[in-house]
Order: structure tokens, then C-alpha cells, then sequence
């Protein structure tokens, strides 16, 4: 359960982000790569339904593991409201075979070294971000959950998120991460996946 103060900064980023839901995303022509390294234009992972796009940090990421496994296990949920789960590192392509492994996500990671589609994102890096006070609860709950630090495999100083794309690539959620171990609830996901079947 998040505190108070957690809380509050979630909806604080809940501001910044549905301001900027509605508009294109501004990746649909970026290319990432799949685990043998072959280039994959990013609209083709939602042209012909919605998509879900969770940005993890480095793949060797235990915050990354413990976001892409709650995605996961509730996978089957968002293929009930007609989307598709895609997972978005900046590792190396072996790096996302292994991660992909590692999580039952086969078919599903791609990897962006580059980080361009971070930064047209406004996806967060640097140490400041990584290093913030919440880090701390963060690992500690992460690790009562049994996710374990692997090596880095990636840009360590990044920091990931989330997006929801319709499949004409309007932009319509978008949750940047404020530092390690931050990301958004599959319940607010799926609520999100929800309001676009109601529209």
C-alpha cells in the first residue's frame, strides 16, 4: 500500500500526464529492437489494437523485474479490454532475450540502446533521479517480493514508465517514472484501458 506522501506524488504526476494524453505519441516512427536485433517500428506494436508499452530501466533491473511481473500476471486482463503488453528496455538485444526469459515475456521485450524513444518521451536519467529517498522503500519492498538486483544490463541512470497507445497513435496515458523502483499500478492501467472502451 502506497503512503500518503506516495500518493500525493502520484497524482501530481497524474496532472503532468493526462495533460498530455490525447496528443500523438511521438514515437511511432522511432525503431527499437527485437532479442535477435532486428529493427521494429514502434506503431507497428499497436497498429491494429491498443497497446500497453512498460519502459523498464536496464534489464538486469530489480524494480524492472517486480514492474514487468505484476504486468504479467495481469496480462490476461489487458487482453480482455483489447490491448497488447509490450516491454521497452535500452539494453543490448541478448540483454532482452535474457529478460524476457527471466519473465515469461517471450515475443514481447524489445530493447532501444539508443534510448531516443526515452528522451521524445521525457522519460527521466541522471543520478539525482536515481538516487532519490524513495529508492530506499522502494528496494526494500521490492525485495520482500522476492525480486533480486542482477547485473546492469543497460544504462543504469535511466529511469522507465508507462504509456497507452490507441492504435491511430494517440497518446493516451503516459506515466514517467520520478526515480528507481517508481512505476504506476496495473489497476490504474487497466482503469485507463477501461475509460478508452467506454469513449
Amino acid at each position: 500500500m502506497r503512503s500518503k506522501a506516495a500518493e500525493d506524488r502520484l497524482e501530481s504526476n497524474r496532472s503532468l500526464l493526462y495533460a498530455r494524453a490525447m496528443a500523438k505519441a511521438p514515437i511511432g516512427d522511432y525503431e527499437v529492437l527485437d532479442p535477435n536485433g532486428k529493427p521494429v517500428v514502434m506503431a507497428s506494436l499497436w497498429r491494429e489494437r491498443p497497446a500497453v508499452l512498460g519502459f523498464v530501466r536496464h534489464f538486469g533491473c530489480l524494480f524492472c523485474h517486480e514492474q514487468v511481473t505484476e504486468l504479467r500476471e495481469r496480462e490476461s486482463e489487458i487482453e480482455e479490454r483489447g490491448a497488447r503488453l509490450v516491454i521497452v528496455g535500452n539494453g543490448r538485444p541478448e540483454h532482452a532475450q535474457g529478460f524476457a526469459e527471466r519473465t515469461n515475456m517471450h515475443g514481447k521485450v524489445f530493447t532501444d540502446p539508443s534510448r531516443a524513444t526515452y528522451r521524445a518521451l521525457g522519460m527521466r536519467g541522471g543520478v539525482v533521479n536515481s538516487l532519490r529517498f524513495e529508492l530506499f522503500s522502494n528496494a526494500l519492498r521490492a525485495y520482500r517480493n522476492g525480486h533480486r538486483q542482477q547485473r546492469v544490463q543497460g544504462d543504469p541512470w535511466q529511469q522507465g514508465g508507462a504509456i497507452v497507445v490507441r492504435p491511430d497513435g494517440t497518446l493516451e496515458y503516459a506515466y514517467i517514472s520520478r526515480t528507481a523502483g517508481d512505476h504506476p499500478t496495473v489497476r490504474e492501467i487497466l482503469t485507463v484501458l477501461d475509460r478508452m472502451r467506454r469513449a
